[in-house]
C-alpha cells in the first residue's frame, strides 16, 4: 500500500540496496523464494540468513544481487554508493539501486553519500519513498522541503519526482533513471510519492493522520490502478484477476508454512557473522 516496487522490472544486473521492512517484497519480485518470519512468534531458522537480525531487517539475497535491509535509518545509503563505486572499478555495468524513506532523507549520511556519487559520476539510483509520515512524524513538520528529490540539487545531481501508485509510471520513471546512470552520466536521485495505510509498526495506531486522509488516498490504490490498466490495455477479466490473487495468496500460505514448521535458531549461533571468521 506504499506505492509500486519498480525491482521486478528493472533491465538487469542490478544490485538492489533498500532498508527498512519494506525489502522484501523488493527481493522476492526479483524472484528470490518466499520465507516469512511471524515477527509475533520466536524467529526461526528459515531464508538465505536463516533469520539472524531483526524481523525482515537482516535479510538479504546476494544471488540475486539484494544486499540486505538494515536497521539504521539512512545509514545503508554510503553502502549503495560504494556499490555504485565497485560497479565503476569493475566496469561490469552494473547500476546500484538504493531506496531510503523520507525519515531518512533527513540524514546526514545522506547527502555525504550522494556528494560522493554525483563527484565521481557513479552508476547509482536513490530512491526516496516518500509516504509522508516517516516513523510517525508528518513531512512538513521534519523537513522545510516537502519535495525530497531537491536534496540532489546541493550536490548537482539530476533529480525528479514522480507519482509512485501507477505500476507503468513507476517501471517508466525507474528505468530511465537507471539508463542515465548506466550511460556514465552520473548518478539520479528520484521521488516516489507513496503513503502508508497502516501505522510505522503493530503499536502505531497513527493517530497523527487528519481526518479522511487515509481515505482520500486509498483512492489511489496501486493495485486497484493496476486492476484498471489490465482490465482496460489487456482485456484482463475479473476472473482472471481473482485467480492472479488466489495464487499469491497461496504463495504467501506456503511461505508461512514453511517459516512455521521451521527450527527454532540455536543460540550457539548467536553471534555467527558478528565478526570475520
Amino acid at each position: 500500500p506504499d506505492g509500486i516496487d519498480p525491482v521486478s522490472k528493472l533491465p538487469t544486473p542490478n544490485i538492489i540496496e533498500p532498508t527498512g521492512k519494506t525489502q522484501i517484497s523488493k527481493v522476492v519480485n526479483k524472484g528470490t523464494k518466499t520465507a516469512v518470519d511471524e515477527p509475533t512468534t520466536p524467529v526461526k531458522v528459515v531464508g538465505k540468513t536463516k533469520s539472524t537480525g531483526i524481523e525482515s531487517l537482516g535479510y538479504g539475497a546476494l544471488d540475486d544481487e539484494f544486499w540486505g535491509g538494515y536497521g539504521i535509518v539512512g545509514g545503508h545509503v554510503p553502502l549503495g554508493a560504494g556499490a555504485a563505486f565497485a560497479a565503476k572499478y569493475l566496469e561490469n555495468d552494473r547500476v546500484s539501486l538504493t531506496f531510503f524513506g523520507d525519515g531518512a532523507a533527513q540524514q546526514g549520511a545522506v547527502f555525504e553519500a550522494a556528494a560522493l556519487a554525483q563527484l565521481w559520476k557513479l552508476p547509482a539510483v536513490f530512491l526516496c519513498e516518500n509516504n509522508f509520515y516517516a516513523m510517525g512524524t508528518s513531512l512538513e513538520r521534519q523537513s522545510y522541503l516537502t519535495d525530497m528529490s531537491r536534496r540532489a540539487d546541493g550536490v548537482g545531481m539530476k533529480r525528479w519526482q514522480f507519482e509512485g501508485f501507477d505500476v507503468v509510471d513507476v517501471m517508466e520513471n525507474v528505468a530511465k533513471a537507471v539508463e542515465h546512470a548506466r550511460s556514465g552520466k552520473g548518478p539520479v536521485m528520484l521521488e516516489a510519492i507513496t503513503y502508508r495505510y497502516r501505522g510505522h509498526s503493530m503499536s502505531d495506531p497513527a493517530k497523527y493522520r487528519p481526518d479522511g486522509e487515509l481515505e482520500q488516498r486509498k483512492e489511489q490504490d496501486g493495485l486497484k490502478l493496476a486492476e484498471m490498466r489490465l482490465q482496460k490495455d489487456f482485456d484482463v477479466t475479473d476472473a482472471d484477476i481473482k485467480a492472479i490473487r488466489d495464487e499469491v495468496k497461496a504463495i504467501a500460505q506456503d511461505a508461512y508454512d514453511f517459516a512455521e514448521a521451521s527450527e527454532i535458531p540455536d543460540p550457539a549461533h548467536l553471534y555467527d557473522y558478528t565478526y570475520a571468521e
